[in-house]
């Protein structure tokens, strides 16, 4: 087995989705199999796009392999949104591609309220938020309301962890109640594992013949130990959970970088010198939460 890890070496935004496309297309016209993408940092807030194969689509919980027929593995490290999990899939669906996914029991799940709290509440907006939640799900893990993808699986118990969770935001937060009625139709269609291309297991990752790419997320410079404090993500998007994943297996390492900087949301302005690049293939646009993308001096 060959292993490859894809980093980013900014700030995020640098390319990292068409990197592990363009990795599993190359080692594919070699006539060698990838075996799988892994997922090893960040969440669904990780927006990758991809143009590929006649398709073009912005990755979320699918690796950006996907497009290549290559499966993904969405190791214990990523949080899992149901809602946003079961849209992605049909979009994909839509578009004529059956994606597959293997995700860890052990990942944490992500609910409307860590959503909601990641939008509307002021610290986070501050410290600079993609409003996904996956920050306010590892906070929330940390204080012991812990709530599993495996728990899906035992509804009793997930009904019960779910409404100890609703009861520590609810005095404080209020969510629209069509979000919930969402949540409780993925979270039963998971159940009822309608959809055979999402599975929960802990694929192997060592054993194969193949090629694995580690699909990393947001940048280096966000690193929660090594960037600047809290302009930061909740997650190690270095190499520290890849290697905790294979030990000291040897890895071929693809550190990602615009030919200039690149910045979306609040902070670390002392770290960019701002200077105006004109890209006509530029898809990020401006959003509420994290306004629009920064560019600099690399």
């Amino acid at each position: 087995m060959k292993h490859h890890v894809v980093l980013g070496l900014n700030f995020g935004d640098e390319g990292k989705g068409k990197a592990v496309d363009w990795l599993c297309k190359s080692i594919k016209d070699k006539g060698e199999v990838v075996d799988m993408v892994v997922r090893f940092s960040g969440g669904c807030q990780a927006s990758h796009e991809v143009e590929s194969n006649g398709h073009k689509h912005l990755f979320s919980h699918f690796g950006s392999g996907t497009l290549q027929g290559v499966p993904t593995y969405w190791s214990k490290y990523c949080p899992v949104d149901p809602i946003v999990l079961i849209r992605e899939f049909k979009d994909l669906n839509s578009k004529g591609i059956e994606p597959t996914i293997f995700i860890d029991p052990k990942c944490p799940i992500t609910t409307p309220y860590e959503v909601h709290v990641s939008q509307t509440d002021r610290r986070p907006r501050l410290d600079g938020t993609c409003g996904a939640g996956v920050g306010q799900t590892i906070e929330r893990e940390v204080n012991h309301y812990s709530l599993l993808f495996e728990d899906i699986f035992f509804p009793t118990v997930f009904k019960q962890k779910v409404e100890n969770i609703v009861k520590r935001y609810d005095f404080i937060y209020r969510i629209n109640d069509d979000l919930m009625k969402e949540f409780w139709h993925c979270i039963s269609i998971l159940q009822n594992n309608k959809y055979l291309g999402i599975t929960c297991n802990r694929r192997p990752l060592i054993g194969s013949r193949g090629h694995v790419i580690f699909e990393g997320s947001q940048g280096l410079m966000l690193d929660q130990n090594h960037g600047v404090f809290p302009h930061v993500t909740h997650s190690n998007t270095g190499v520290t959970n890849v290697l905790e994943l294979i030990g000291d297996t040897k890895f071929n390492l693809y550190l990602v970088s615009r030919s200039y900087l690149t910045k979306h949301g609040a902070g670390n302005d002392n770290l960019i010198t701002p200077r105006e690049y004109v890209n006509p293939r530029e898809h990020n646009v401006p959003n509420k939460f994290q306004g629009t993308l920064v560019t600099g001096s690399l």
